[in-house]
């Protein structure tokens, strides 16, 4: 294992929630568990294995000291903790302890610059570098260690900064593009890494156990679950991430609820047109499908030819009506959905940031 990122605040051992600083609606932990999981795809593109308390659930003690003993335990190369800041003053500002190397100095240089960049916020005190050897996590780790204060929610500029669309997952990738120089990677193996979360996966990224207790805890339509077990492993057949198939299904079909142009009984997950196409509003030009296994089998296939994981032969022969050579291949990740497979070029971020990785969490 190569590294360890932590996420600032959370559920306590006690079983009691603790959000970190509060500021209006800005809750650290929340705005950490955002970083941390955009922060961690990009590792994970790059080749470097990676834990994370984004995808594995909080629960360390609220001293740092938990997260410290959880990197020992792992042993990986270094590893990081996710925070931000409160109770007056702008910026950003990385704290390691006293006797760190200066290779991890100049990576928590490095990130500073980078999250500045990014959020066109100053880097604090000596060059985004805060020395100190006050905190459970830099003094009992036994590797290269650094506490990342990404922001103050508290102070305007750095609260409109972190309130831009798309700025916490720019901000992970800044961390990881620092973290890699640190590791010495520079890319994965077949070349240079596009951002993004990828659709092609070797396993899900959430248990399909899971996906359900998400979907009830939000709600969903009886119906919802039929869609899960039909895709479920057609996603995992095809090289696709199933949780990313569950997470557009909810975008799509509005938890099973519905509510739009088509409904239920079309058997279609994902709002697939006819091979003719047509109006948004039209039912016509929706595809109508004979069950949820064929339907989803479609939409799976979809999926795939995007990310130029199967060919549009074989999406055609999987059912889907509009395998097209035009689209195959042309949004290897998911984030470059949009625009293509609906209009909004936000289609993609928002199926990432609202519903995969609140399942991932979940």
């Amino acid at each position: 294992m190569d590294a360890y990122i932590g996420v600032g605040h959370g559920l306590k051992p006690d079983g009691i929630f603790d959000p970190g600083a509060v500021s209006g609606e800005l809750v650290e932990h929340d705005l950490a568990v955002s970083v941390v999981d955009s922060y961690a795809d990009a590792m994970r593109r790059s080749g470097v294995k990676v834990v994370d308390e984004g995808h594995s659930g909080a629960g360390h003690d609220p001293n740092f000291v938990g997260s410290a003993r959880r990197a020992n335990d792992l042993g990986v190369k270094y590893a990081d903790e996710v925070h931000f800041n409160a109770g007056g003053g702008t910026g950003v500002e990385v704290l390691v302890d006293p006797g760190t190397s200066e290779a991890n100095k100049r990576a928590c240089r490095a990130i500073a610059a980078g999250i500045a960049k990014v959020l066109r916020i100053p880097v604090r005190r000596d060059r985004g570098l805060f020395i100190t050897g006050g905190f459970g996590f830099l003094n009992s780790t036994t590797m290269p260690a650094a506490i990342i204060e990404v922001a103050f929610v508290d102070h305007a500029t750095d609260r409109r900064a972190i309130r831009r669309k798309d700025a916490l997952e720019d901000v992970g990738e800044a961390i990881a593009a620092a973290r890699c120089d640190f590791l010495g990677v520079r890319g994965a193996p077949l070349g240079q890494p596009r951002p993004g979360v990828p659709i092609a996966a070797s396993r899900p990224t959430a248990s399909k156990r899971r996906a359900h207790a998400w979907a009830n805890s939000k709600g969903c339509a009886e119906v919802f679950h039929e869609i899960i077990d039909a895709g479920w492993g057609q996603a995992k057949d095809l090289g696709i991430d199933a949780a990313l198939f569950v997470a557009q299904a909810a975008k799509e079909t509005g938890f099973g609820k519905f509510g739009g142009v088509i409904d239920a009984s079309f058997h279609n997950s994902c709002g697939l047109k006819t091979t003719a196409g047509g109006d948004d509003d039209d039912p016509k030009a929706h595809k109508r499908f004979a069950d949820w296994d064929k339907g989803t089998r479609a939409h799976c296939a979809h999926l795939a030819l995007y990310a130029g994981v199967i060919s549009t032969a074989e999406a055609k022969r999987l059912g889907d009506p509009r395998a097209f050579e035009s689209i195959h291949g042309v949004a290897p990740t998911v984030r470059e959905l949009g625009g293509k497979f609906a209009p909004s070029r936000d289609y993609g971020r928002s199926i990432v940031r609202d519903l995969l990785r609140p399942l991932r969490r979940f």
